[in-house]
C-alpha cells in the first residue's frame, strides 16, 4: 500500500479538520466510489447514517472518524483530502470534478473526499470489526505523538527482535514503528549521522534511543509548520506545508555542510544520504 503523506501531514490534516468541523457532528454517508472503498458493511448504503463523530484522530498515516457504532478510516495516499463544503477557497470545479466519497455533517455541510489520482483508500467498519481487525492492531508505536524514552525504545526493539535488516528498512516498516516515511527517514538518519544501510544489530541501545528522539523532534518540527509539501500534499484548507524549506538531504544536491548528497534506488523509492556525514558501519563520531 502507498503510505504517503507521512504522520506530520496526516496529523496536520486532523488538526485542521478538528478546528473547522468542531466535533461532535452527525455523519451520514451520501455516496462513494467503489474503486477506493476497501470495506463497507453490507447494510450500509448511500444515505446511511453512521452516527455522531465526537473526535477526529489519527492512526499512523490514516485519518480516523469514530462514532458509537462505526469507524471511518481514510488514507490520503498522494492526493486524497477531506474538504468541507463550507470552505470557499477551492478552485472552480474542484469539488465536483474530484469528488470520491461524500459524508454529510449535522450542520448540513458536506465533506467531500477528493482524490484526483484515486490511490487513496476508505474503510467503513463497525466498531467491533475495526477493533478486531488485525491490520489496525498491527501498527508499531507512534514516534510523532508518544513520549520517547527507554520504555518506548524497548517496545520498538521488541517489534524488531533479532532482525538483520537495515535501520532504514526498519524505520519505514509501519509494523515496527508508526508514522515515518521516505522523506523523514532520510532526514532522521542524516541528523543522526547514520548510514541508511547500517544494520540494526550494529547500533547500540543509546544510539537507538537518540535516533528515536531525533525522529520525534524532526517530525514535530514539521508538524509545527504544517508538514512537508514536496509533491502534492495539501491540508483540508488546500494549504501547503512548509517543512520542505528545512530539508537537509531529501531531494537535495548537497547537505548543509556542502557535501554531495547521493540518491540510491531502494525498491520503488529513492534513498537520500550524505556518504561523507553518514559513513557505513553505524554512527559517526
Amino acid at each position: 500500500m502507498i503510505l504517503i503523506p507521512e504522520a506530520p501531514e496526516v496529523e496536520s490534516m486532523v488538526r485542521v479538520l478538528s478546528e473547522d468541523l468542531k466535533p461532535p457532528f452527525v455523519l451520514t454517508l451520501l455516496s462513494y466510489d467503489p474503486a477506493i472503498m476497501q470495506k463497507i458493511p453490507p447494510h450500509i448504503s448511500s444515505s446511511g447514517s453512521l452516527g455522531v463523530v465526537r473526535r477526529i484522530s489519527r492512526l499512523s498515516k490514516f485519518i480516523v472518524l469514530k462514532t458509537q457504532d462505526y469507524v471511518v478510516t481514510l488514507h490520503p495516499a498522494f492526493t486524497g483530502v477531506l474538504l468541507p463544503s463550507f470552505w470557499d477557497k477551492y478552485p472552480d470545479g474542484h469539488r465536483v470534478k474530484f469528488e470520491r466519497t461524500a459524508l454529510s455533517g449535522c450542520d448540513h455541510s458536506t465533506l467531500y473526499w477528493h482524490d484526483r489520482r484515486r490511490f487513496s483508500k476508505v474503510w467503513i467498519q463497525s466498531r467491533r470489526d475495526y477493533d478486531e481487525d488485525p491490520y489496525w492492531k498491527s501498527f508499531g508505536p507512534d514516534v510523532l505523538s508518544e513520549v520517547i524514552d527507554a520504555s518506548f525504545a524497548s517496545r520498538v526493539k521488541e517489534k524488531i527482535g533479532s532482525s538483520k535488516r537495515t535501520i532504514r528498512d526498519l524505520l519505514l516498516d509501519q509494523h515496527v514503528i508508526s508514522g515515518i516515511g521516505n522523506i523523514y527517514v532520510a532526514e532522521i538518519l542524516y541528523e543522526s549521522r547514520i548510514h541508511p544501510d547500517s544494520k540494526m544489530l550494529d547500533i547500540t541501545s543509546d544510539q537507538f534511543l537518540t535516533l528515536l528522539e531525533t525522529a520525534h523532534k524532526i517530525m514535530n518540527s514539521s508538524l509545527d509548520v504544517g508538514g512537508t509539501s514536496v509533491w502534492t500534499y495539501l491540508n483540508s484548507r488546500l494549504e501547503k506545508g512548509q517543512y520542505q524549506k528545512n530539508l537537509k538531504v531529501f531531494k537535495q544536491s548537497k547537505c548543509p555542510l556542502g557535501h554531495e548528497v547521493v540518491r540510491e534506488k531502494k525498491g520503488s523509492r529513492g534513498s537520500y544520504y550524505c556518504p561523507t556525514c553518514q559513513k557505513k558501519g553505524g554512527t559517526n563520531d
